[in-house]
């Protein structure tokens, strides 16, 4: 019978032990909720950036234009506990959303788009859903939203203006978001 190394044995063993945790700490490190802030066009610069990125445990990361660098820097805070409801009251309004949803104003719109792309995980499933708006966006673009992407783009919008201190012209919103 041919006897194993206990090198390699105690390395196999590390790896046995160390595997599970791994893969713990990679779900916790993935976000719960993302949303991307995406433009383009013909008449534009075409624009990726992190609009919201929340983690289970309230981490929240996003990308603010910076003028004075000409570029757009990362951010990042702790949500508050009526902030993480909103995001999970967001996420709950994802299940039946389809994939995308154009607004009524950017319906045949060739020149330029502006959208929010959004992924959420729940319970091991992951919703996905983009929403095309007109520009610019505005508190009428917002209001005619079906309820459940309202209640989406209200909740991320208003998460994140709080954490900006950025004053969005989404006075609708409060019956939409549940964190006030």
């Amino acid at each position: 019978m041919k006897r194993f190394n206990p090198v390699v044995l105690s390395v196999l063993l590390a790896i046995a032990v160390t595997l599970p945790m791994t893969a713990q700490l990679k779900d916790s490190d993935s976000p719960i909720l993302e949303a991307r802030d995406i433009s383009g066009g013909c008449c534009q610069l075409s624009r990726d950036t992190t609009y919201l990125r929340v983690f289970p445990d309230g981490k929240a990361e996003w990308d603010e234009f910076n003028e004075a660098k000409k570029s757009y820097v990362a951010h990042q805070a702790v949500l508050s506990k009526k902030q993480m409801r909103a995001v999970k009251w967001a996420i709950d309004n994802m299940k039946d959303l389809p994939g995308s949803y154009t607004g009524k104003s950017a319906e045949g719109n060739i020149d330029s788009f502006y959208s929010f792309a959004i992924t959420a995980r729940k319970n091991d499933k992951t919703y996905r859903t983009e929403i095309f708006f007109g520009l610019p966006v505005d508190a009428d673009n917002y209001s005619k939203l079906p309820t459940p992407l309202r209640n989406v783009a209200c909740n991320v919008s208003v998460t994140r203006g709080q954490l900006t201190n950025e004053k969005p012209d989404l006075e609708f919103c409060r019956k939409y978001y549940v964190g006030w």
